[in-house]
């Protein structure tokens, strides 16, 4: 799966096997997560949460901005 990954890849960016791999296990963790929420029926709540934090940090770095 690397060598696939990889030359799909830009070729202007370098990355190491290991951080390819970390980043393929994060979003394989991410997506079961999600799946295992839909199944729950706790997705709703999973969804306003996170829109909550993402608006959180967006007023926190209008803030540093600003200052």
């Amino acid at each position: 799966m690397l060598p696939a990954v990889k030359s799909a890849m830009n070729p202007s960016m370098a990355a190491y096997d290991v951080e390819i791999v970390n980043i393929i296990k994060q979003l394989h963790k991410s997506r079961r997560e999600i799946w295992k929420l839909q199944r729950e029926g706790r997705i709703d709540e999973h969804n306003k949460r996170q829109h909550m934090a993402s608006r959180r940090d967006q007023v926190r770095n209008l803030l540093i901005y600003l200052k």
